[in-house]
């Protein structure tokens, strides 16, 4: 295809994209969609998210999975993406974004957009791939978070690089394990001793970015159970088979939206098997087992279920009162590995009880470990104390009821969201047919009659106002609304000059 070409099917696909993202702004009052064009009117970069995600972002935005490297249409852009995890541990997107290219400028305009659409919350732990673009953007627009080299990307790299098995399997234990700083050092040495890889530039070069990728760097840290972006690709193997690479904005945007209604109906599955089901109380400590599974989703636990379950292997071998607190520090051992110890400090008070142990399972993963279930048994507690239940992965975290504690403009979301979803159950029959259209268009015209003298009446005429957008001749004369935002605070943070910027 010659330049000319391309250009023009680029023009006509952006103003069809454009209006794509007019109609889902249209039945979503918090639908945010930001894009740019160059000085010669051409589409640059598109970022949007709907209110489902500013919801999930709200509930479990501690931890960002950030990718670019996706290719999937016919201008080879990059599509970006920001995913999550929820409390089933299922994937959540949080937000989407088709680039111009993969420059630092532009990774670093699409995650200023993006703390943009989500009211300037920031992560505290991000995943990233090796790209050193992306990676010093995170650290200029995230500051405090922590950054975390994808572990599936250094393992492929381990493998293409080195192809020595004995070697990679020596290199993944000082991905993965957990052991102090000082053995990891000794061991990291021994191995580059043992297989004579002084001189091995890769090898130099991981060895120097040690704390951006050991596990033994990120005790206490957390990134919520996640070592690796296994769940960006996840999202990209769904895409493969929703999109082609040869199609255009206008259709692989519509089914992408399409990819994410099929995840969100996965999370509705575990909600629904969580509210009607409850597991089988099977272990030894049967009061903290009931609890936690009034608690937790199923998923959570299982994983806390696997920790009490390990906790039969460990043994206090001393306890002795904490200096001036009220409490104990009890030391740990484990039957068939008595080199092995952890320390929990246990503080009780009149009003709270806490936990504190060596191993940093809580910290890191939001886990009660096995050596506090440990001295938990031992001081015949029979209830789990609050502090060791972390609210993202509950059962309440996602249930329209607890709602309350988001703003006003989060919740008039929710209950927009539900009576949008009962009136679409009723839309989509009637409009099979011309005649079930124009009877549904008069019971619609009727209720809003109805409520003529009611201040609902009132909302819903300033509504469907708000909501007349209009999409021009071509994509730079699109007129519409900014949701949720400041225009002028994207335009003062762009070079000038660079885009021009537009709001729906």
């Amino acid at each position: 295809m010659d330049i000319e070409s391309r250009e023009a099917l680029l023009n006509g696909d952006a103003q069809a994209a454009i209006a794509f993202m007019n109609a889902r702004a249209a039945e979503d009052p918090d639908f945010f969609c930001i894009f740019c064009v160059d000085e010669r009117g051409r589409l640059g970069n598109l970022f949007w998210r709907d209110s489902c995600s500013s919801l999930d972002y709200a509930r479990f935005g501690d931890v960002l999975n950030f990718d670019c490297t996706f290719k999937t249409n016919i201008y080879q852009r990059p599509l970006a993406v920001f995913v999550g995890v929820n409390n089933h541990r299922g994937t959540v997107l949080f937000g989407s974004a088709i680039l111009l290219d993969d420059t630092i400028n532009t990774s670093k305009w699409v995650l200023r957009t993006f703390l943009g659409a989500m009211k300037d919350k920031k992560p505290i732990s991000v995943l990233t791939d090796g790209d050193d673009k992306i990676q010093n953007a995170v650290a200029e627009l995230f500051p405090k978070a922590r950054q975390r080299l994808c572990s599936w990307h250094i393992e492929k790299n381990l493998a293409t690089i080195i192809k020595d098995l004995d070697v990679e399997k020596a290199f993944t234990q000082f991905l993965y394990n957990a052991i102090p700083p000082d053995e990891w050092e000794l061991g990291w040495k021994s191995m580059v001793e043992t297989y004579g890889l002084q001189d091995n530039s890769w090898i130099n070069m991981m060895y120097h970015r040690r704390k951006r990728w050991a596990e033994t760097f990120f005790k206490g840290h957390f990134f919520g159970g996640m070592s690796s972006m296994q769940r960006c690709q996840g999202i990209h193997r769904n895409l493969e088979n929703a999109v082609g690479k040869y199609d255009r904005f206008c259709e692989c945007i519509p089914r992408m939206d399409k990819t994410l209604r099929k995840m969100r109906n996965i999370v509705c599955v575990d909600d629904f098997k969580c509210e009607n089901s409850k597991p089988d109380i099977i272990t030894h400590m049967r009061s903290l087992e009931q609890q936690i599974a009034d608690i937790f989703t199923h998923d959570i636990y299982l994983l806390i279920m696997h920790q009490i379950d390990w906790e039969r292997k460990y043994i206090i071998t001393k306890s002795e009162p904490y200096a001036g607190r009220d409490g104990k520090v009890c030391h740990l051992t484990q039957y068939d590995l008595p080199n092995r110890h952890w320390t929990v400090n246990y503080h009780h008070n009149i009003s709270k009880v806490w936990f504190l142990c060596s191993c940093k399972l809580f910290q890191s993963d939001g886990i009660p470990c096995a050596h506090i279930f440990s001295v938990m048994k031992a001081e015949l507690m029979l209830k789990l104390p609050e502090s060791l239940v972390l609210k993202r992965w509950t059962l309440d975290v996602g249930k329209p009821e607890n709602f309350h504690n988001l703003s006003d403009r989060n919740s008039q979301m929710v209950r927009y969201a539900s009576l949008v979803s009962e009136i679409k159950s009723v839309c989509f029959p009637a409009s099979i047919t011309e005649e079930g259209t124009k009877k549904m268009k008069g019971e619609i015209a009727k209720l809003a009659r109805d409520g003529t003298e009611s201040q609902t009446h009132s909302g819903l005429q300033n509504l469907i106002r708000r909501h007349q957008l209009h999409v021009g001749s071509d994509a730079h004369s699109f007129t519409g609304i900014s949701v949720g935002i400041n225009a002028g605070h994207y335009t003062r943070s762009l070079t000038p000059g660079e885009f021009r910027t537009y709001f729906f």
